[in-house]
Protein backbone atom coordinates (compact mmCIF):
# COMPACT_ATOMS: atom_id res chain seq x y z
CA UNK A 1 0.00 0.00 0.00
CA UNK A 2 2.65 2.45 0.99
CA UNK A 3 4.14 1.85 -2.60
CA UNK A 4 1.07 2.91 -4.49
CA UNK A 5 0.65 5.85 -2.33
CA UNK A 6 4.21 6.82 -3.54
CA UNK A 7 3.52 6.17 -7.08
CA UNK A 8 0.28 8.42 -6.57
CA UNK A 9 2.12 11.19 -4.90
CA UNK A 10 5.13 10.61 -7.94
CA UNK A 11 2.47 11.23 -10.70
CA UNK A 12 0.87 14.34 -8.63
CA UNK A 13 4.93 15.93 -7.78
CA UNK A 14 5.32 15.12 -12.06
CA UNK A 15 1.79 16.39 -12.92
CA UNK A 16 2.33 20.07 -10.71
CA UNK A 17 5.96 20.76 -12.31
CA UNK A 18 4.69 20.47 -15.48
CA UNK A 19 2.39 22.91 -14.66
CA UNK A 20 4.02 24.73 -12.72
CA UNK A 21 6.79 25.31 -15.75
CA UNK A 22 3.60 25.67 -18.24
CA UNK A 23 2.59 28.26 -15.97
CA UNK A 24 6.36 30.09 -15.74
CA UNK A 25 6.11 29.68 -19.62
CA UNK A 26 2.41 30.89 -19.95
CA UNK A 27 4.15 34.45 -18.33
CA UNK A 28 7.48 34.27 -19.76
CA UNK A 29 6.28 33.92 -23.22
CA UNK A 30 2.84 35.28 -22.79
CA UNK A 31 1.03 32.14 -24.18
CA UNK A 32 -2.69 32.29 -24.75
CA UNK A 33 -5.35 29.29 -23.30
CA UNK A 34 -3.55 28.50 -20.38
CA UNK A 35 -5.17 25.34 -19.76
CA UNK A 36 -5.04 24.40 -23.58
CA UNK A 37 -1.45 24.46 -23.79
CA UNK A 38 -1.07 22.42 -20.61
CA UNK A 39 -3.28 20.36 -21.92
CA UNK A 40 -1.71 20.19 -24.87
CA UNK A 41 1.57 18.97 -23.56
CA UNK A 42 0.02 16.01 -21.94
CA UNK A 43 -1.66 15.09 -25.41
CA UNK A 44 2.06 15.99 -27.21
CA UNK A 45 3.32 13.68 -24.62
CA UNK A 46 1.47 10.33 -25.52
CA UNK A 47 2.94 7.85 -28.03
CA UNK A 48 1.69 8.30 -31.82
CA UNK A 49 1.07 4.86 -32.22
CA UNK A 50 -1.58 4.61 -29.40
CA UNK A 51 -3.52 8.01 -30.36
CA UNK A 52 -6.92 6.65 -31.87
CA UNK A 53 -6.54 3.55 -30.62
CA UNK A 54 -9.93 1.58 -28.71
CA UNK A 55 -10.02 1.65 -24.68
CA UNK A 56 -9.88 -1.81 -24.49
CA UNK A 57 -6.29 -2.11 -26.19
CA UNK A 58 -5.26 1.24 -24.27
CA UNK A 59 -6.02 -0.99 -20.89
CA UNK A 60 -4.76 -4.06 -22.03
CA UNK A 61 -1.02 -1.83 -22.21
CA UNK A 62 -2.13 -0.52 -18.58
CA UNK A 63 -3.36 2.21 -19.83
CA UNK A 64 -6.48 3.13 -17.67
CA UNK A 65 -6.50 6.95 -16.71
CA UNK A 66 -9.35 8.71 -17.74
CA UNK A 67 -7.57 11.80 -19.25
CA UNK A 68 -5.10 9.88 -20.92
CA UNK A 69 -7.67 7.81 -22.50
CA UNK A 70 -9.06 10.71 -23.60
CA UNK A 71 -6.12 12.16 -24.69
CA UNK A 72 -5.57 9.29 -26.97
CA UNK A 73 -8.40 9.82 -28.59
CA UNK A 74 -7.28 13.14 -30.41
CA UNK A 75 -5.17 11.80 -33.58
CA UNK A 76 -4.01 14.66 -35.07
CA UNK A 77 -3.02 18.22 -34.39
CA UNK A 78 -5.75 19.46 -36.15
CA UNK A 79 -8.21 17.13 -34.24
CA UNK A 80 -6.69 18.60 -31.34
CA UNK A 81 -7.24 22.01 -32.39
CA UNK A 82 -11.05 21.46 -33.59
CA UNK A 83 -11.85 19.66 -30.23
CA UNK A 84 -10.60 22.59 -28.22
CA UNK A 85 -11.43 25.77 -30.59
CA UNK A 86 -8.18 27.22 -30.86
CA UNK A 87 -5.81 27.73 -34.56
CA UNK A 88 -3.69 25.15 -35.96
CA UNK A 89 -1.15 27.67 -35.71
CA UNK A 90 -1.49 28.17 -32.25
CA UNK A 91 -0.22 24.19 -32.15
CA UNK A 92 2.63 25.17 -34.07
CA UNK A 93 3.59 28.24 -32.00
CA UNK A 94 3.30 25.58 -28.84
CA UNK A 95 5.40 23.40 -30.83
CA UNK A 96 8.07 25.50 -30.45
CA UNK A 97 8.19 26.17 -26.99
CA UNK A 98 7.72 22.77 -26.42
CA UNK A 99 10.94 21.87 -27.88
CA UNK A 100 12.63 25.42 -26.26
CA UNK A 101 11.51 24.63 -23.02
CA UNK A 102 11.82 20.73 -23.12
CA UNK A 103 8.73 20.55 -21.88
CA UNK A 104 7.88 16.97 -23.36
CA UNK A 105 9.45 14.35 -21.27
CA UNK A 106 8.44 15.34 -17.70
CA UNK A 107 4.96 14.20 -19.35
CA UNK A 108 6.27 11.44 -20.87
CA UNK A 109 7.32 10.23 -17.48
CA UNK A 110 3.87 10.50 -16.02
CA UNK A 111 2.14 8.60 -18.57
CA UNK A 112 4.75 5.87 -18.67
CA UNK A 113 5.29 5.29 -15.04
CA UNK A 114 1.19 3.74 -15.38
CA UNK A 115 2.66 1.07 -17.37
CA UNK A 116 5.64 0.02 -16.01
CA UNK A 117 4.35 -3.03 -13.74
CA UNK A 118 3.38 -4.11 -17.54
CA UNK A 119 7.00 -3.63 -18.19
CA UNK A 120 8.20 -5.08 -15.37
CA UNK A 121 6.75 -8.20 -16.29
CA UNK A 122 7.83 -8.37 -19.93
CA UNK A 123 10.95 -8.29 -18.17
CA UNK A 124 10.52 -11.22 -16.18
CA UNK A 125 9.38 -13.26 -19.50
CA UNK A 126 12.14 -11.93 -21.63
CA UNK A 127 14.14 -13.19 -19.14
CA UNK A 128 12.97 -16.46 -18.63
CA UNK A 129 12.58 -17.33 -22.16
CA UNK A 130 16.10 -15.71 -23.31
CA UNK A 131 17.92 -14.77 -20.92
CA UNK A 132 18.60 -10.86 -22.15
CA UNK A 133 16.73 -7.67 -21.69
CA UNK A 134 18.35 -4.69 -22.38
CA UNK A 135 15.22 -3.03 -23.55
CA UNK A 136 14.15 -3.24 -20.11
CA UNK A 137 17.26 -2.43 -18.35
CA UNK A 138 16.83 0.84 -20.46
CA UNK A 139 13.48 1.57 -19.71
CA UNK A 140 14.01 1.54 -16.19
CA UNK A 141 16.96 4.07 -16.52
CA UNK A 142 14.51 6.53 -18.61
CA UNK A 143 11.03 5.86 -16.71
CA UNK A 144 12.37 4.88 -13.05
CA UNK A 145 15.73 6.86 -13.03
CA UNK A 146 17.21 3.23 -12.05
CA UNK A 147 21.26 3.51 -11.52
CA UNK A 148 22.82 0.21 -11.88
CA UNK A 149 25.98 -0.05 -9.36
CA UNK A 150 28.90 1.50 -11.55
CA UNK A 151 26.34 4.21 -12.52
CA UNK A 152 25.74 4.95 -9.33
CA UNK A 153 29.73 4.21 -8.48
CA UNK A 154 30.50 6.73 -10.80
CA UNK A 155 28.22 9.34 -9.67
CA UNK A 156 29.75 8.94 -6.52
CA UNK A 157 32.81 9.67 -7.48
CA UNK A 158 31.88 12.41 -9.51
CA UNK A 159 30.38 14.16 -6.58
CA UNK A 160 34.23 13.20 -4.26
CA UNK A 161 36.08 14.78 -7.22
CA UNK A 162 33.76 18.04 -7.11
CA UNK A 163 34.27 18.42 -3.20
CA UNK A 164 38.01 18.39 -3.69
CA UNK A 165 38.28 20.81 -6.47
CA UNK A 166 35.64 23.20 -4.36
CA UNK A 167 38.48 22.98 -1.75
CA UNK A 168 41.11 23.73 -4.31
CA UNK A 169 38.80 26.78 -5.79
CA UNK A 170 40.21 30.18 -3.54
Amino acid sequence: MKRLKKTTKTKRQITAKIRDRAKEIDEEKSVRKSAEFQTYIIWKSLPAMLKGVNRATLEKFGIDDELSILMLEIKTQTEFAKRFKIKIGTCTEWNKILIDENLIYGSIKRWAKMITPNVIMALGKTAMKTGKAPEVMAWLKIIEDFKDKSEADASEDLKEIMKKMDKLLP
